[in-house]
């Protein structure tokens, strides 16, 4: 992520994740009608996070956070921290805290080496 070229790209996949892992930023399902293709786009991103939690998205991440993190001056940018971080949550979430995901999320990522006071400093919110 300290490279501006890779930091574009990492940014580009960040946000393409976001996008994909929920439904409310979906403008297909504001518009009239779009309303009733709800609960199938909501299945859809329930199996883009079951595959991706699959091809190990937790390990990937936690790479990224301490290629960013682990270093007197963070590299990663508010957004793309906040990101990461929602990112890894959603699974949580939609799988109600299920002790697998529950452990995936505490080693890989909860794990990073001043994880939290990054996120306190970086982004309080």
């Amino acid at each position: 992520p300290e490279s501006p070229k890779d930091n574009k790209v990492l940014t580009l996949y960040l946000h393409m994740l976001f996008t994909f892992t929920d439904t409310a930023t979906w403008k297909i399902l504001k518009v009239k009608g779009g309303e009733a293709l709800a609960p199938g786009m909501n299945q859809l991103c329930a199996n883009i996070m079951g595959h991706l939690n699959t091809k190990g998205i937790y390990l990937i991440l936690k790479d990224i956070l301490l290629q960013g993190l682990a270093r007197p001056k963070p590299v990663l940018k508010h957004a793309t921290l906040s990101a990461i971080f929602t990112i890894t949550l959603r699974p949580l979430i939609a799988g109600k805290f299920t002790d697998n995901l529950l452990s995936l999320f505490l080693v890989h990522i909860l794990s990073v080496p001043a994880i939290i006071q990054h996120l306190s400093s970086i982004a309080p919110e």
